[in-house]
């Protein structure tokens, strides 16, 4: 994680960004592979212990406020992990 990429993408991190960065690096880890934007959406809802169906809306434009550029490309950034391909974030 690094914070100089944080703030190079003009993005002022709270307690909430760091935990979603980690979640995401734990699970490239684990998986070897980027989250999709919708499977960021249903991990992010499964925390909140809601259906992501029902808050998909809600979950997508808050990821969106905290990284309003593309969550998912922005997160791997931060994480230190590489590019998502085009493909990934489908």
């Amino acid at each position: 994680m690094d914070v100089a990429i944080a703030q190079a993408e003009k993005i002022e991190m709270t307690e909430t960004h760091w935990g979603l960065v980690e979640a995401v690096r734990n699970d490239y880890e684990k998986h070897q592979r980027h989250l999709s934007g919708n499977e960021l959406v249903h991990m992010l809802g499964e925390h909140l212990k809601e259906s992501a169906h029902d808050t998909r809306k809600d979950v997508n434009a808050f990821l969106y406020q905290l990284f309003s550029h593309s969550p998912e490309k922005q997160l791997a950034k931060i994480a230190g992990l590489q590019k998502p391909l085009p493909a990934d974030t489908e």
